[in-house]
């Protein structure tokens, strides 16, 4: 290692748990553009590009998607390319008793700032300021004027000052096209984490206030999480059929790939830095394999098993923790943490007993063969999950076995001399059956890891296992060698 490289210990205190939204360069917007969100931003800005009517567009993404990491590169893009473009965070600001405040708000501010658009700004704000009242006036539990006269003039008045504010948003989008020959688009991200009356509101301010000729609306939701909003305010009604009303045209935001999904957070959690930090020490041997090896095995492994993008997340965020909890010159066992994080995911029982050793390591393996079922696995993916069998096999050994010989092992040498098993349940249902090929593969790697255990003195056994789980959760450290 360089001696200006950072430690270990460095290392640890600088892996975050929880990732920020990362900094976009203002001379390559797109630079970090990992799920290649740009071709996507050039198609909307191409619809939107000449939009002379009202028009409302949805851009539907559910978590891991990227939809605040592209909506915010492609307001940038937008303002590179002449456009007024707002990015508005509707999360930060639904403590609002009323979001029509909020969206005006924004609006004024943007305009505020940007030269030429100064005095429009202010005229938004002048006329905010003016009617703030009857903007605001609540309708639930409001005690109504004693005469009917005073409840029409009141409805007059909301009349009146609706048709000034459209009329206002008009003048202001007609000034908007004629300095720079495109619509405003107002970006509005983050509305279904909003409350629910907020979120539904802010739609219907839209869809009733803002349908203004030369203003483009731009929604990034979670539909799902939108229409669960929906029914709890109005019960069960379809609200797929309900959101759809505010919407000109809705789009889905493709689905990154887990595996580059799963790559891109390795490198921004920097695991690849800590990782070969640790293989420098002689004492880290035992799978320190070259770190992209298992970078790229373990994207596919997220893949095939069917973990989500937010589980994923989940994973490698274990991962950093294990990291960050790792007592000095112990080790990260990667190919053991990556059965282990997804098992107490997707399998919190079988998780629970096999750290207590109640389990052994080949119904871990058999769980695994059946999440995988009967996809098609490259040569290097099968050799991958090939090192996770022998190093589960490895950790477990049955008390009665005096003679330490690891029974998983043994099995696997009758296997390839095509001999009966004498403990079939030491092998994992797929390698029961495994052809004498595959058994003479699991063969040579079982002496692999034998020979490492034996050049280091660095056994490895259930307490290897349950150190992982304490690293994994925050329970003691089990004794480890």
């Amino acid at each position: 290692m360089n001696e200006n490289s950072p430690t270990t210990e460095d290392l640890k205190k600088s892996m975050s748990l929880k990732l920020t939204e990362p900094e976009i360069s203002a001379d390559d917007i797109w630079a970090d553009d990992a799920l290649d969100r740009l071709k996507v931003a050039e198609s909307l800005t191409n619809l939107v590009r000449d939009q002379t009517n009202p028009f409302v567009i949805s851009l539907n993404g559910h978590w891991g998607t990227g939809k605040t990491f592209f909506l915010k590169r492609w307001q940038k893009q937008l303002e590179r390319d002449g456009f007024q473009a707002i990015y508005f965070n509707a999360w930060k600001d639904d403590f609002c008793d009323d979001p029509l405040v909020a969206i005006i708000g924004q609006l004024s501010d943007h305009l505020s700032k940007n030269k030429g658009f100064e005095e429009k700004g202010q005229q938004i704000r002048k006329f905010i300021e003016q009617n703030f009242r009857s903007l605001l006036k609540k309708h639930a539990g409001v005690i109504l004027p004693e005469s009917g006269d005073k409840i029409l003039k009141e409805y007059a008045d909301q009349r009146t000052n609706k048709h000034e504010l459209i009329k206002g948003l008009k003048q202001l989008s007609d000034g908007v096209w004629e300095k720079s020959k495109h619509p405003l688009i107002f970006i509005i991200d983050e509305l279904d984490r909003c409350r629910p009356t907020f979120a539904v509101e802010l739609l219907e301010r839209v869809k009733h206030v803002f349908d203004v000729p030369g203003m483009v609306f731009v929604f990034g939701i979670n539909r799902d999480e939108l229409c669960s909003s929906i029914r709890s305010i109005y019960g069960d009604i379809d609200s797929d059929v309900y959101l759809r009303r505010f919407f000109d045209m809705e789009f889905l935001l493709p689905e990154a790939s887990s595996e580059t999904f799963c790559k891109h957070l390795i490198e921004r959690y920097r695991l690849e830095e800590f990782f070969s930090a640790l293989s420098v020490c002689a004492e880290n041997s035992i799978h320190s394999e070259n770190f992209s090896e298992f970078s790229n095995f373990f994207s596919r492994f997220c893949g095939l098993i069917g973990l989500s993008l937010r589980d994923i997340d989940y994973c490698l965020r274990t991962m950093v923790f294990v990291g960050k909890n790792l007592r000095e010159r112990y080790r990260m066992y990667p190919y053991l943490l990556s059965a282990l994080i997804p098992l107490q995911l997707k399998n919190q029982t079988l998780y629970r007993r096999s750290v207590q050793g109640e389990r052994i390591g080949a119904e871990v393996m058999t769980c695994i063969e059946q999440w995988i079922r009967d996809e098609e696995l490259s040569e290097q993916l099968e050799h991958d999950l090939n090192w996770m069998e022998i190093s589960l096999y490895a950790t477990y050994n049955p008390e009665n076995f005096i003679d330490r010989e690891n029974v998983s092992f043994r099995q696997l040498e009758l296997l390839s001399q095509g001999k009966p098993l004498t403990h079939p349940e030491y092998l994992s249902e797929r390698t029961r059956t495994s052809s004498k090929e595959r058994a003479e593969r699991l063969c040579e790697l079982a002496k692999a890891i034998q020979q490492i255990v034996l050049s280091s003195n660095n056994y490895i056994t259930i307490n290897t296992i349950r150190y992982l789980a304490s690293l994994i959760e925050l329970t003691k450290l089990s004794e480890h060698r």
